[in-house]
């Protein structure tokens, strides 16, 4: 009998443990783990796995080029392209609203007939470097949320040949950008871009470069450009940007200036145009596009047509 019963309670702790086993397996982990001196003990089913968290670097950099070819240039056997707006831009993220940048800026042709009718050599030039700025969102109190507004300054420095020949001091750029949202594939762009020049003369030496002769020339004063760009999105990577505008460019007046010159001491034209965007990346893309530019002044000027390329790309 004795043995009976030692084998009964035997059989009884064994399923007893098996089921414990098995309701521990099924369901929850035990809320607390603890080693034979009862200090807990962090299992895989206790440990809660958290995401790295990624910390935001307010600091880019990023490159534009703008180069191309205008269409008086292929009446010569050997035009030259021409990369007449290109810098790299050192930014940094003030805030979401806020971008300053430091854009060291040069440009480069290729040996050929420029858009001027020269004769030019293979090279790289500087342009004149500039501090930037970027701020978005304005009156976005106020703003229906379909327009935002934008500002962007900028500072140029004379470090190019051209801007130290006529003894600029400095140009003030305040750039105006107004965007409308049409829907999430297309919107409409207004732009306002002024420019004031700040020089020592209100004339300047020309030196003779190749066969022209050097010359008297007045300094500029201030120029403006303004119109409007639409913006189709086709799908993820192509769209449309056609546009209108206009430009007035003014200069000083000095002795040197002729009759017709004093009393009309300015350019204006407007152009018309557009565009291919292709977006390949949201690191890198580019536009293909076409203007054609007739002045408003001066009718018996023939149009002229340019046509270019601008790429932009995040280097870091």
């Amino acid at each position: 009998m004795r043995k009976i019963s030692i084998s009964v309670m035997l059989v009884f702790q064994f399923l007893n443990t098996n089921s414990f086993a098995q309701d521990t397996s099924a369901g929850a982990a035990p809320a607390t783990n603890t080693s034979g001196t009862g200090a807990f003990i962090e299992s895989a089913s206790t440990t809660k796995v958290r995401a790295p968290k990624t910390e935001f670097n307010p600091f880019s950099v990023s490159a534009y080029f703008l180069g191309g070819y205008s269409d008086q240039q292929f009446y010569n056997e050997n035009p030259s392209f021409g990369i007449f707006d290109s810098y790299i831009s050192f930014n940094y993220q003030a805030n979401p609203d806020v971008r300053l940048s430091a854009r060291p800026a040069f440009g480069y042709a290729t040996a050929g007939i420029d858009a001027k009718g020269k004769n030019v050599t293979d090279k790289a030039y500087n342009r004149d470097f500039s501090f930037a700025a970027s701020i978005k969102n304005i009156g976005e109190d106020f703003l229906p949320e379909d327009i935002k507004l934008k500002f962007k300054p900028r500072l140029y420095l004379p470090t190019s040949d051209g801007s130290q020949e006529q003894g600029m001091i400095a140009k003030f750029r305040f750039e105006w950008e107004i965007k409308y949202y049409v829907s999430r594939y297309n919107n409409f762009r207004i732009y306002l871009v002024p420019n004031y020049y700040f020089q020592k003369n209100t004339v300047y030496l020309r030196p003779a470069i190749g066969a022209s002769k050097a010359e008297l020339k007045s300094t500029n004063m201030a120029d403006s450009e303004h119109g409007i760009e639409y913006t189709q999105e086709l799908n993820k990577i192509f769209g449309l940007k056609p546009s209108i505008g206009f430009k007035e460019v003014w200069s000083n007046t000095s002795s040197v200036n002729t009759d017709r010159e004093k009393v009309q001491f300015r350019q204006s034209s407007w152009y018309y145009g557009g565009g291919l965007e292709v977006n390949p990346s949201r690191d890198w893309g580019f536009t293909v596009g076409v203007r054609t530019e007739k002045d408003l002044i001066n009718t018996d000027r023939s149009e002229e047509t340019s046509y270019t390329i601008l790429a932009d790309a995040v280097i870091f």
